[in-house]
């Protein structure tokens, strides 16, 4: 029956102290200093869709050019992903690091973070975005409009639409008061997933 049903939602760690990444690490993986930077930290399986990101990445640069990419993560989908870049011409500004220990530096460090995935169960690394207070572009696969309200606390478009997606990448890179707004509500938003209240609702049930 329903009624003894109890969601309790993943939780993220609210006391960490995470420092964006600096602009020497920044120009190391190529991104030069004071660029528009969009982070995407997944990995590179079906799911996740990175092949959604690097195709809305290339519907950005032509109406946002100075923009710069990093792709965070590994997975069977290397080569495949790889290739998509190369036929895009996007070598320049697209940047696929691999895996990283410091994933969360490099989110807390980008203008956008975002998420293409096809299917999602909650999209974890969403959580993270907003305790950064860095604003989300994602899709609305799964649970992602769990955690995400469309237009209050991140931007939402449907799966496997790059030009949606990339749409609502350049209203943040490009609307500041857009960005700053959402990303106010999202750092309240955010305190529901802590950790503590993880452990609340868990005794509770």
């Amino acid at each position: 029956r329903r009624d003894r049903i109890h969601v309790v939602p993943d939780g993220v760690d609210l006391q960490r102290a995470v420092k964006g990444a600096d602009s020497g690490r920044l120009k190391s993986l190529g991104v030069p200093a004071g660029v528009p930077l969009v982070v995407q930290v997944a990995a590179l399986v079906p799911h996740k869709d990175p092949l959604t990101f690097v195709r809305a990445v290339h519907s950005v640069r032509h109406q946002v050019p100075a923009v710069r990419a990093l792709l965070v993560g590994e997975g069977p989908l290397r080569a495949e992903v790889q290739a998509e870049i190369a036929r895009l011409r996007l070598g320049d500004m697209l940047i696929m690091t691999g895996f990283r220990s410091d994933a969360d530096e490099l989110l807390a460090a980008s203008h956008v973070a975002t998420l293409s995935s096809a299917e999602e169960g909650m999209g974890s690394v969403l959580l993270d975005a907003m305790a950064f207070e860095v604003p989300i572009a994602a899709t609305s696969a799964g649970g992602i409009p769990e955690v995400v309200t469309h237009g209050e606390t991140g931007l939402l478009s449907p799966p496997r639409d790059p030009s949606a997606l990339a749409a609502n990448i350049v209203r943040l890179l490009t609307d500041p008061a857009l960005a700053t707004s959402i990303t106010a509500r999202a750092s309240e938003r955010v305190k529901e997933f802590s950790v503590n209240r993880m452990v609340e609702r868990t005794l509770a049930v």
